[in-house]
């Protein structure tokens, strides 16, 4: 596991198979990746064809604002842009939908809102829902979809990409404290381990 990647290149992701992407401020690590040029790095990664996976792979981090405070005075909120023109939300509830509505009309953005026990696949031209609850799309126009097989076309998606990417609303990076007498946290570690096996049962079936 990486936990600094000033002076990491392609050359050196080329020894994995994926790269998994976990949770924290998401104002910080779109910081660190920009700063350390990490965010280019993962662009060229993705054009070779591999793995990835967070709400920064979207056109626009803000839909992270209302769980993360820009304590790190992150300026530019501009994503990867690997999923095309659309924004992720992560562990989203239907209480988060006038939230939702509101950032989609501010920057003119639609949105992919993931609940915890959902993800997408994306490859150049589709995308689509995985897991065990649907997604809901808020398209530009209004218009909201729920689905959980849906698979729609991913706009605007960079025509060099060949990766197929795997984004979860939960982060498979595992509190060092303990969960025993936590039923929140025992509820996350059970909803992470989910994801993964999620993820581990996809990529087998794509690399058949």
């Amino acid at each position: 596991m990486w936990t600094d990647v000033k002076g990491k290149t392609v050359h050196d992701l080329d020894a994995f198979s994926a790269v998994y992407i976990g949770g924290g401020n998401t104002f910080r690590l779109l910081k660190q990746f920009i700063e350390s040029h990490f965010n280019e790095v993962l662009k060229r990664y993705a054009e070779s064809g591999e793995s990835v996976g967070a709400v920064i792979l979207g056109k626009n981090i803000m839909t992270c604002s209302y769980m993360d405070r820009n304590a790190c005075g992150l300026r530019n909120f501009n994503g990867l842009k690997l999923l095309g023109d659309y924004a992720v939300w992560c562990h989203y509830k239907v209480g988060h939908d006038p939230l939702i509505k509101r950032y989609r009309n501010a920057f003119d953005t639609p949105v992919i809102a993931l609940p915890e026990e959902t993800g997408i696949a994306a490859s150049t031209s589709v995308i689509r829902v995985i897991g065990t609850k649907p997604a809901r799309i808020f398209n530009e126009d209004g218009a909201v979809f729920v689905s959980d097989r849906f698979v729609f076309k991913a706009k605007n998606a960079s025509a060099h990409q060949r990766s197929v990417f795997l984004v979860f609303a939960t982060a498979s990076r595992l509190t060092r404290r303990s969960t025993r007498r936590d039923p929140a946290k025992q509820k996350h570690l059970k909803s992470t381990a989910h994801n993964q096996n999620i993820q581990k049962q996809y990529l087998q079936k794509v690399s058949k």
